[in-house]
């Protein structure tokens, strides 16, 4: 398996490229693809046998075993014929030579804008000597094949012609062909030629008393560079004699004309001359399915600390169930969310563990996501017993604290105590401010839910913020203001609990 191989299995969750993407490609590289490392989206391409990867912005390719950057000067130098071109652009394939726009094309030839072949002036470079020599190879073959097929038409026409006439040569009052007053025009390729000889033959009319004779007829020069074989029908009628005179003259018998036998065979088609015209561009293919969007934003890759486990893993499961039809399988999740691991920190490492056992096994198998799940928990988020979380949920008060701030790290340990819903609600109770604690009392209809319980005190919570004003804090009421307000508040001479 080759370097490029491996790289195609460690990342096997590809993101639909973008048109921006494209911008960042050299055309060297023969394929790519884009994906998730480290919480950075990357661009891998494949140049001969080996990886390189650049993450966009910047232009800067290296290599992914060796983790050498790679000069662009390097990868322009692959392009054949490079030193003969102008202004080239490494991005788009485009370039001029001779003061014509030129342009490298996916098939690794350089094309002109009509499509027509640009033909230098030295040998290719060693990459693609082999590959001009085929082509060149496949071209004389395809000529000598035209050439054999015309060569068998011309003797199939020149047998068919010659069969025809030896036919009408046997019928009965037919004359002979090499009677007539015409020139023999020869059947083969190449002696269409008339000596001088054989024009002299052609017949003249006859010549009435008291009139001078009529003058010779025309004759057409025939073309001698025109080796084709329609030279038969051009002979019949170049050298065809004028018509005699209407009278004939006394005692003079009339002139018999003979034609020559008309040929039965089509003549074979002329080899086609000079180059083709240049095909139609061919249309982009349309893709039949495009892969979904991501949304959402991917998760900060996480350094290992205890604090933000949760955090982050409950952001990871989120953004999973966003993208639901992108990440639809175990692989996918559990090979993504092995990205979001920060390098260098425990984390990084522990992910990299987990990414060699995976790939030790045969055949590859990254299990389920719920086992994935149960080994991160039990490496990084901190264990904590029912008991203490029990404990924890009785004897956190508010006290002093706003109720947004205090609930927050009482339900931390309110889910993790695992008790029924109406012990969660008499620890709640008991938890609160003596203040808000007494105006859930007055309530004619008592909430029979843990979160309607929640929803009313921290309704009351911020009533009481609100008109108590921003500068007094929630014990600096004065006891006349208590007697006016909606509900009681607790005096500020009275000791607080805890």
């Amino acid at each position: 398996m080759i370097f490029w191989e491996k790289v195609l299995l460690k990342y096997p969750m590809k993101l639909q490229p973008s048109e921006e993407d494209a911008k960042y490609l050299p055309i060297v590289f023969k394929e790519w693809f884009i994906a998730y490392d480290q919480g950075e989206r990357v661009i891998f391409a494949q140049l001969h046998n080996n990886c390189m990867w650049n993450i966009p912005p910047s232009k800067t390719w290296t290599n992914y075993d060796t983790n050498k950057d790679i000069p662009l000067e390097t990868l322009t130098d692959l392009v054949p014929y490079i030193h003969q071109v102008n202004d080239f652009n490494l991005y788009t394939g485009t370039a001029k030579f001779n003061n014509k726009d030129i342009v490298w094309t996916p098939i690794h030839q350089w094309k002109y804008r009509n499509n027509r072949t640009v033909h230098f002036n030295e040998t290719p470079t060693e990459g693609t000597n082999s590959e001009l020599s085929s082509n060149e190879t496949s071209k004389k073959s395809n000529l000598d094949k035209d050439t054999a097929q015309v060569k068998d038409l011309l003797r199939q026409a020149e047998t068919t012609v010659t069969s025809a006439i030896q036919k009408l040569s046997s019928q009965a009052g037919t004359p002979d062909p090499t009677d007539s007053p015409l020139p023999k025009a020869s059947l083969l390729l190449g002696k269409s030629k008339l000596s001088t000889a054989e024009v002299s033959q052609t017949a003249t009319p006859p010549v009435s008393k008291g009139k001078a004779p009529a003058p010779p007829p025309t004759r057409t020069s025939t073309s001698h560079s025109s080796p084709q074989p329609t030279q038969t029908a051009a002979l019949s009628s170049t050298t065809k004699p004028s018509a005699p005179p209407s009278r004939n003259p006394k005692g003079t018998a009339p002139l018999v004309k003979s034609n020559p036998p008309a040929s039965t065979s089509k003549l074979p088609p002329q080899p086609p001359g000079g180059n083709p015209p240049a095909p139609p561009p061919a249309a982009p293919m349309a893709q039949p399915n495009p892969p979904p969007c991501i949304l959402g934003t991917a998760p900060k890759p996480y350094n290992g600390k205890g604090d933000t486990a949760i955090a982050f893993w409950n952001a990871l499961e989120n953004y999973f169930t966003v993208n639901a039809t992108t990440f639809d399988t175990n692989m996918k999740k559990v090979s993504s969310a092995l990205t979001y691991f920060k390098q260098g920190t425990q984390a990084g490492d522990w992910a990299s563990d987990h990414i060699t056992t995976i790939l030790a096994r045969n055949p590859v198998n990254y299990r389920t996501w719920d086992n994935f799940r149960d080994a991160f928990k039990a490496q990084f988020i901190p264990p904590e017993t029912q008991n203490e979380a029990i404990q924890n949920i009785h004897n956190t008060p508010q006290r002093n604290q706003e109720f947004s701030e205090w609930y927050q790290e009482w339900s931390r340990y309110a889910r993790r105590a695992n008790v029924d819903e109406a012990t969660k609600m008499y620890a709640f109770r008991r938890a609160l401010d003596t203040a808000l604690h007494n105006k859930l009392l007055q309530l004619s209809l008592m909430p029979t839910t843990l979160a309607g319980l929640v929803e009313k005190a921290r309704e009351f919570d911020r009533n009481w913020r609100t008109f108590a004003g921003p500068t007094r804090g929630f014990w600096e009421i004065s006891e006349e203001e208590s007697e006016i307000n909606a509900f009681p508040r607790p005096s500020p001479f009275r000791q607080n609990r805890g």
